[in-house]
């Protein structure tokens, strides 16, 4: 979040410092239309980015003086609503890697077919960030992810591509595991083999 918040800030910085040039252009085309009271005088200060963080929250840690059976009934909604919020998280590395996997499957599958070496980066990509989107530490993610990693482990994308053998090699594995994914994928608590 750091690096995107550098990234806005200087955009900013360059488009505050092209404004007087951009100003210049528009007085030219707007053709006598042109009124400097649109523009602010601290363009800069139109512009912001904030970062906040806030924990989970968890339905035991409500607050309150209401009676038992009410907050009771909140601690249940707020834990309904986490769960819930969660459980949606937690389909988005699912859909991503089996979406990966599945475009692998097709390309590499027809011996003809063309791919760019992102087949392969990308999906090494995704297997190193997928931990992170892990929230719940699930192992069935876990396993395909590991899966994932160990059939691309030492994959050269050119190498797919001048050799029908290991070509049809990773296209098997991937299969494999679009397999795996497609009889869970409307539920991710299913377990895998």
């Amino acid at each position: 979040m750091r690096s995107l918040r550098r990234a806005f800030e200087d955009a900013v910085s360059v488009f505050v410092a092209d404004l007087p040039t951009l100003k210049e252009a528009a007085k030219i085309e707007l053709n006598g239309l042109y009124n400097e009271a649109d523009y602010p005088v601290d363009i800069a200060a139109k512009f912001a980015v904030d970062i906040v963080r806030m924990p989970l929250p968890a339905g035991e840690d409500f607050r309150a003086c209401l009676p038992e059976d009410t907050v009771a009934h909140i601690r249940k909604d707020i834990q309904g609503e986490v769960d819930r919020a969660t459980q949606i998280a937690m389909r988005d590395p699912y859909e991503r890697l089996y979406e990966h996997i599945s475009g692998m499957v097709a390309r590499l599958s027809d011996p003809k077919g063309v791919f760019r070496d992102t087949l392969i980066t990308g999906l090494a990509d995704l297997c190193a960030i997928l931990p992170g989107l892990n929230l719940t530490q699930d192992p069935q993610l876990e396993d395909l992810r590991k899966r994932a990693e160990a059939m691309i482990l030492h994959v050269d994308p050119q190498e797919l591509r001048d050799r029908p053998f290991e070509r049809s090699r990773v296209a098997a594995k991937a299969s494999e595991i679009q397999r795996l994914m497609a009889g869970f994928m409307g539920s991710p608590q299913t377990e895998v083999a």
